[in-house]
């Protein structure tokens, strides 16, 4: 292996950098032509030279265009708005004359009746919620209580409690809860339900109308039922109360709140529809012309500054891609990072004292490389006149230059920066080790 080459080469990057900054008027030049380039390709469909009548039906043009989303935009806030409108309209209508929502929920009129149900057959469950139901349903009985207090027959079913064996079941609970199983044991021979039917009024008189309707509704349920069992209802008792509700009053409060959240979002739509949806005006197109060219302006900046960034970051990658991958000399440090050779310096005076002290003993050093080596030769010789200094040059290619190699003591490598080749530089370390000889330094110019 060559003692001079240096096998892992690092990159310097101060080194690097240097060389991209020598290179800094071109990279400017490509960064300025990027720059115009793209600037011009934005510019040119805005400042094009058009008459006053183009210009005229270009803004009409884009007119039409915004006044199309315009009239879309509207269109759709107003759907919403109808749509969001009818539903409150139903809440509102629904607070407005539900009894359930007027009753005081700490001053309820509460009439309740009783009823067991027995079946042999461990059936009583079934025919409870069959009666159950009856009563959530009311039919054409609640017509007439609904007649005489002025109201809706699906407001009276509101007012109605159903209980198993103390399990409430009501007409907001009807679809989840579970009605119990009740079976014969010890417990319960009869296998007997309690079925217990609250109606709720703002008075007496209208809690009293209601349960009258529910319990016409179940004497008619019992004598229609046809579940193929033998059972008794008895009705155990039927009494009037004053009572309060936590659970009426939440409900309440929840419709109330939900009323005024959709009162806040109809709002919020109409706002929108009537302030936040600019309708465009053609008066602010017919003067596109001068409007315009301020947009494209800023248009055209950004442009030329994306265009100019790329050229500059181009231009640099190009040089360190070449300073990198080059084949030639690039820098004296670059020289550094790849052979392990001794720099010898820049000046005469800088070099010759170097020779001096790397020289060790020899006399006659041969001076080889692809620089001028006979002015460099004659430079050293006025400065160490006990040294002798052969000018060869190329030792790769003149024969003669090469056969001096084995009387010199020691050599010199004079290499030119942008005209030495590294693999020329790396043949002719090759050579000189080949033959035993030191290199005693490098001179880069």
């Amino acid at each position: 292996m060559n003692k001079y080459i240096i096998p892992d080469v690092k990159i310097n990057i101060r080194d690097l950098m240097r060389y991209v900054s020598k290179h800094s008027l071109i990279i400017l030049m490509v960064t300025c032509l990027m720059g115009g380039v793209f600037a011009g390709y934005k510019a040119a469909p805005n400042f094009r030279s058009s008459g006053e009548t183009e210009v005229q039906a270009d803004a009409q043009s884009l007119y039409d265009r915004d006044m199309g989303y315009y009239d879309l935009d509207v269109s759709a806030v107003n759907d919403n708005f109808a749509r969001m409108q009818t539903f409150f309209e139903g809440e509102r209508n629904y607070v407005n004359n539900s009894i359930f929502m007027q009753i005081d929920p700490y001053a309820i009129c509460d009439t309740i009746v009783q009823y067991e149900i027995s079946a042999d057959d461990d059936s009583s469950y079934a025919v409870a919620s069959y009666l159950g139901n009856t009563a959530l349903a009311g039919g054409e009985s609640f017509d007439g209580v609904a007649a005489s207090f002025n109201t809706d027959s699906s407001y009276i079913k509101e007012l109605i409690r159903v209980t198993y064996n103390s399990d409430p079941y009501s007409a907001q609970t009807a679809y989840t809860t579970e009605i119990p199983l009740c079976q014969v044991n010890d417990s319960n021979p009869k296998g007997s339900v309690i079925l217990t039917i609250e109606a709720y009024g703002t008075s007496r008189e209208m809690s009293e109308a209601v349960m009258d309707a529910v319990e016409t509704s179940i004497d008619k349920a019992v004598s229609e039922y046809a579940g193929g069992t033998d059972f008794t209802v008895s009705r155990l008792s039927r009494v009037y109360q004053v009572t309060a509700s936590d659970y009426i009053s939440n409900l309440q409060f929840e419709t109330y709140d939900r009323l005024e959240k959709l009162g806040d979002i109809l709002n919020s739509l109409k706002k929108q529809a009537t302030q936040e949806i600019v309708k465009p005006a053609l008066s602010d197109y017919t003067s596109v012309k001068s409007d315009s060219s301020k947009v494209a302006t800023s248009a055209i900046v950004k442009f030329a500054l994306t265009g100019a960034f790329l050229g500059f970051v181009i231009s640099s990658c190009v040089f360190v891609l070449i300073y990198t991958m080059s084949g030639k000399l690039i820098t004296a440090d670059r020289f550094k990072t790849m052979y392990a050779v001794n720099d010898l310096g820049s000046t005469d005076d800088m070099i010759a004292a170097n020779i001096r002290n790397y020289a060790s003993g020899a006399r006659k050093i041969l001076i080889a490389g692809r620089a001028d080596a006979n002015a460099l030769a004659s430079s050293l010789k006025g400065k160490l006149t006990d040294m002798e200094f052969i000018p060869a040059g190329d030792i790769i290619g003149n024969a003669d230059a090469r056969a001096k190699l084995t009387d010199c003591d020691g050599v010199i490598l004079a290499e030119a920066i942008g005209q030495s080749r590294y693999e020329d530089i790396t043949e002719e370390l090759g050579i000189i080790s080949a033959v035993d000889k030191d290199v005693i330094g490098a001179v880069i110019r």
